[in-house]
């Protein structure tokens, strides 16, 4: 499953550039970038429905509400903190009680969530299976991911933070 996701990323960094320009020459509006998607998923609901078996657990459990709520609730504050983060005041915007606080509450929820995970019981589905965790291949993959993020973020930022713009970068 994950080399079919890859090679389908693979030919969408190729064909969509590609793809978008022809549409965007044809027809002169952004608009019509949209309804490329269309088809794309018309063509996976059909697939999905015909091809991939239904499957269903052995038991039914019980919703982890408890890690949900939480995990929910301090990814929001995380995010509310860096909405109202600014990159000219970065120390101003920092010290505004508005986002200490949310930043804290979004650690103190996001460390409870693991509290929680780690002390669900056998009759709830977990919201994140703590024992994957505890995976090494797991915890280098998640390292790996973040670092690419990260590197992918920051060569976006880059131009921002020196003033410029990403035309500038490209030699145009």
């Amino acid at each position: 499953m994950l080399g079919i996701l890859g090679a389908v990323n693979g030919i969408a960094s190729v064909v969509g550039p590609n793809l978008g320009s022809l549409i965007l020459n044809l027809t002169g509006r952004w608009n019509w970038l949209f309804l490329v998607n269309l088809p794309i998923a018309l063509l996976v609901i059909i697939g999905g429905l015909t091809t991939l078996p239904e499957t269903k657990g052995a038991v039914d459990k019980k919703i982890d509400l408890k890690g949900l709520i939480t995990l929910s609730l301090g990814i929001f504050a995380v995010m509310f903190v860096i909405s109202n983060l600014q990159t000219g005041q970065l120390l101003a915007s920092l010290i505004k009680p508005q986002v200490w606080l949310a930043g804290l509450l979004g650690i103190g929820l996001l460390v409870m969530f693991f509290q929680f995970e780690k002390r669900v019981s056998a009759s709830v589905d977990p919201f994140l299976p703590y024992q994957l965790l505890k995976k090494q291949r797991l915890s280098i993959n998640t390292v790996n991911g973040a670092s690419l993020w990260g590197a992918d973020c920051y060569l976006y930022l880059h131009p921002k933070l020196c003033g410029t713009t990403l035309w500038h970068f490209g030699g145009q």
